[in-house]
Order: C-alpha cells, then structure tokens, then sequence
C-alpha cells in the first residue's frame, strides 16, 4: 500500500527521490493552479522546479484516451522510460487523469501525488483508482494503480474556492457517515474540516483501499452517492451544464438516501438528520432539470451494476453500509421524479 504522508514528512521523502533520480523527473500540474501554489512547492522541493513541466487545463474535460494519447506521444518523443518520476500536482481530476496515463505507459509509471483540493486529500488521491472518461460515461475506462507517495500538504486549502471547499466537505462527510456513527457525530459537532479531522477521514478511507485492494468488498461502502452522483455529472457535462464531483455526490447521497427509506432500509429520522447537513452544500441544478430516463442511460453502465441490475452502496444509518443493493429502475425513476418536482 502507498504511504500518505503530511507536511514537512511529505516533502522530506519526496527530497529524499528526487536527490538522485535515476530517470526524468516530470512535474504535471493543475494549469488553473495559481502561481504563489507552485511557488510555495518549489520552496518545499527544489528539484521541482528543473523537473520538466507539464500544465493541463480543464481537466475533467481532459480525461479522455485521446488525451493520454498525447501524452503517451510526448513521453515517447522525450524518451521517458519506466524509471521515469511522475509527480502530479492539482485536484482529483488530474490524479485520476495522470494515474490512468502513467499506469498504461510502458507497463506502468508510479505516480508521486501532491493534492491541492480537499476533495483530492480526503478521497481521490487516496487509494490508487484511477480512470478517464469513456463514451460520456464517467472513469469507465481505468486500473487500479496506487501512488508511491501522497503528501499532503493543507497549505493548498487556504486559498482554496469556497465551492471546492465544500466539494470536499461532503467526500468527507461521506466518508464518515460509511464508517461509523461515533465518527459522524464528530464531524458533525465539528463542522469543518480541521486538520485532525481531514487526517482521520485520510486513515479510515486508507484502511478500507488497504484491506480491499481490488475493491471487491468493503471498499466499495465508499461508492455511497456515487451511483446517482456519477450519473448526474455525466448529464451534465454531456448538456454543457458541468456539475463538479462533490456537487454531484451530494445531491447523489440526498437521493439515494430517499431510496434508502422507500426501500425501509434508513429510518426518515437519520435521512432528516443527514440531509439537514449537507442540503447546504448541493448546489441549485441548472434548468432544464434533468428527466428520469435520461438519467437511466448512464445508471445502466455503472461499474456496480450485475446480474442486469442497478446496484448501489446504501446505509441502514450511520456506520452501516450495504454494498451492491438492487435497486429497480421504476423505485429510482419514482425517487427522481419527486426529488426534480421539489426543486421545481
């Protein structure tokens, strides 16, 4: 398993690579990063600033095998080989993009990840998912290959947008309403992300990626609102409307949580008290809302789904997820078309 390490014990191992790399050193980068992030790594790492430099712009809609194509190209022409050091620096998109592209070249180059978001910290950089885009369907296309290291580093969270700050938020509330009660009730009297919590949230997703490498068990307790949420986003971007990541867990979790109580699985008293919660980080939904079938389309090839059903990671109440739970698509069909009526 990877090591996460933060603050100065992160960057302490990652001097400790780059003293005497034996391949090229890359630094791909978020492009929208701003300069004094950049600025404060090299203070951190100063072989990062001789490394070769890669920026990449709007990620998300980057993640494509057309672009790691490129990529693939560039490394060729620079004679990358697999000794090669790739150190990505930028939010989940791009560890998930860089990830996938270093996994299949030559066989596979491990990654250093540098999260600048919260959402990176506490979920994607975490765990060694990786994929791109594929068809409009979100990271249908990727393997499983964990980073050497991640350093986190929450200097990145200072100047952090308060619309991904509160992305992360709810990865992070996810989190801890799949590991136990006594853990979102923390987070709950908290109310933010303080450092110690941002570290425990790190180590509870690392002990599940740990003992379910290959996520086959109960790693998959994490994919809690991902079913609706990959589902929305991919609308979204497909309708030119983009929802980010967290945005569209959020309103995943609030759905999947009716589907929950219909299915008298979660009691309306814990839908309540979670959807108090996090009602105020899901965002207003660009209009035309999005029809039920419409929806569907991207249900149906969701990487949970077996045996021709729609499968998805519900709880019963806090620190008690059911994994790969059929659900029909007439229940979740119902579940939209009240949730979209609401909003109307």
């Amino acid at each position: 398993m990877h090591q996460v390490k933060f603050s100065q014990i992160g960057w302490n191992i990652l001097n400790a690579k780059l003293k005497t790399p034996t391949g090229a050193v890359w630094l791909i980068y978020d492009g929208g990063l701003p300069k004094h992030m950049l600025q404060y790594a090299y203070a951190q790492c100063a072989k990062l600033k001789s490394a070769h430099h890669l920026a990449i712009e709007t990620v998300e809609l980057k993640k494509t095998i057309s672009e790691s194509q490129k990529i693939w190209r560039l490394w060729l022409a620079n004679g990358v080989q697999r000794d090669a050091c790739i150190i990505v620096m930028g939010g989940g998109a791009l560890t998930d993009f860089i990830g996938f592209t270093a996994a299949l070249y030559k066989r596979g180059i491990p990654c250093i990840y540098i999260p600048t978001t919260l959402v990176g910290m506490v979920d994607a950089a975490i765990g060694g998912k990786t994929a791109v885009n594929f068809c409009g369907i979100k990271n249908s296309i990727g393997v499983l290959a964990p980073p050497k290291v991640v350093v986190i580093d929450l200097f990145f969270l200072k100047s952090l947008p308060k619309n991904h700050y509160h992305q992360g938020w709810v990865e992070l509330c996810k989190t801890a309403l799949i590991h136990s009660e006594q853990l979102w009730k923390t987070t709950l009297r908290i109310g933010q992300p303080t450092p110690n919590l941002i570290q425990r949230i790190i180590r509870c997703k690392l002990l599940l990626t740990s003992i379910d490498p290959n996520d086959t068990g109960p790693r998959q307790h994490l994919n809690y609102g991902h079913t609706i949420g990959h589902a929305l986003e991919a609308w979204s971007h497909q309708h030119k409307k983009p929802i980010a990541h967290g945005a569209a867990v959020c309103w995943g979790i609030l759905v999947e949580n009716e589907i929950a109580v219909r299915l008298k699985l979660l009691s309306p008293k814990h839908q309540t008290q979670i959807s108090n919660a996090l009602m105020p980080y899901a965002p207003k939904l660009s209009r035309p809302l999005p029809k039920a079938e419409s929806l569907l389309k991207f249900l149906r090839h969701d990487k949970k789904n077996a045996a021709q059903h729609i499968r998805m990671t519900l709880i019963k109440a806090p620190g008690k997820p059911l994994t790969g739970y059929p659900v029909s698509e007439k229940l979740i069909t119902d579940v939209l078309k009240q949730v979209c009526h609401a909003l109307r």
